[in-house]
């Protein structure tokens, strides 16, 4: 070969690269968003409203931030891309420490580095009405140093998805050796916040899933056109395909007929009259409580999703059951409780998220 063939042969792979992996291609914008009209508000303090969601600006209130030192803070890479350890115990008893690859929430900034334009993505394309419920439009996802460092990696990712790729690998590399020499296994979550908003966006989670075939990863994503049938999807990711997004009718006559896991989000007004605590302390529910619970859940979901007395468990209850994948089960997950082990279970159907 000579080396004008090799020349052409390595252009030609690093185009179909590309074409697999560019997670601009397929991406949605939101068309004519007026930044200078947020960072005025946000230097003026006010509350944006929570009718018409929309991108978190991350900017402290009363900060006076013109549009070129905004993006200048968006284009600053982050020193890291996964999120703070949580360690938690999997049904069984193993030991797990899980991390998180954490986005904007429903839309997110970045600027196109080439042209200096600012952009705004629409990070979660096929979000319903969850967008005027979601968790991480709320508490410490709205503070500027949580955001900002989304932001960044949304940036990063949409500018040099190949240098996010290897910095991403390098850092699950890392904790999965770390966890290793403590006996614990790795686990990430795509996403806490933000969803896969593009094909090549999807390919780079498969193949950094395929590339760490030892770490476990999964997701909750609302991308079940997309997501629901890849032959190729790795064999150490798993979805949960979350209700309450564009296209619930073709997820629901899914579900009739394959066993598909989904999550479901249980509205605060169902059972706020349960709780005994009180604001901020951990959540309480007498024996009692619980019944209702299940009954209140089975009464409003049960016909749709073929819920009974014989298939719904608290977390707590699921957590004493051994992992059988001959039966069928639903599950109830509080703010007391972790997602995680209901989400890495073969006989776990439909995960119950109480709203808080």
């Amino acid at each position: 070969m000579s080396i004008d063939e090799y020349k052409k042969k390595c252009n030609q792979t690093e185009d179909e690269e590309n074409n697999k992996f560019d997670p601009t291609q397929g991406a949605k914008y939101v068309q004519n968003y007026d930044i200078q009209d947020a960072l005025k508000r946000k230097k003026q303090s006010e509350v944006f409203s929570k009718d018409k969601p929309g991108p978190i600006v991350p900017v402290k209130k009363g900060e006076d931030v013109s549009e070129e030192q905004f993006k200048e803070r968006i284009k600053q890479r982050p020193p890291s891309l996964l999120s703070s350890p949580q360690k938690m115990q999997k049904t069984g008893g193993e030991n797990i420490v899980y991390y998180a690859v954490s986005m904007p929430a429903l839309m997110g900034f970045m600027v196109d580095e080439k042209t200096n334009e600012l952009k705004v993505v629409q990070t979660c394309p096929s979000a319903g009405k969850c967008k005027f419920e979601c968790f991480a439009l709320k508490g410490n996802y709205q503070y500027p140093s949580t955001s900002i460092r989304q932001h960044q990696r949304l940036n990063y990712l949409m500018n040099d998805w190949n240098g996010f790729r290897e910095q991403l690998l390098a850092e699950i590399n890392k904790a999965y050796y770390t966890n290793k020499a403590s006996k614990y296994k790795t686990g990430i979550r795509w996403h806490d916040a933000g969803d896969f908003f593009s094909d090549g966006y999807i390919n780079i989670a498969f193949d950094v899933a395929n590339k760490t075939p030892d770490v476990e990863h999964y997701a909750y994503t609302k991308e079940f056109l997309k997501l629901s049938n890849r032959p190729d999807k790795p064999k150490n990711f798993r979805f949960t395909f979350s209700l309450e997004g564009k296209y619930d009718k073709l997820l629901l006559r899914a579900l009739q007929n394959v066993n598909f896991r989904y999550s479901q989000i249980v509205p605060y007004d169902l059972f706020k009259d349960l709780l005994k605590s009180k604001k901020g302390e951990k959540w309480n529910f007498t024996p009692d409580d619980v019944s209702e619970l299940k009954r209140r859940i089975i009464e409003k979901y049960g016909q749709t999703l073929n819920l009974n007395n014989q298939n719904v468990f608290t977390y707590g209850e699921m957590m004493k059951m051994p992992n059988n994948p001959e039966r069928k089960i639903n599950v109830i997950v509080s703010a007391n409780d972790g997602d995680e082990p209901a989400s890495e279970r073969d006989d776990v159907d439909g995960i119950y998220l109480l709203e808080h």
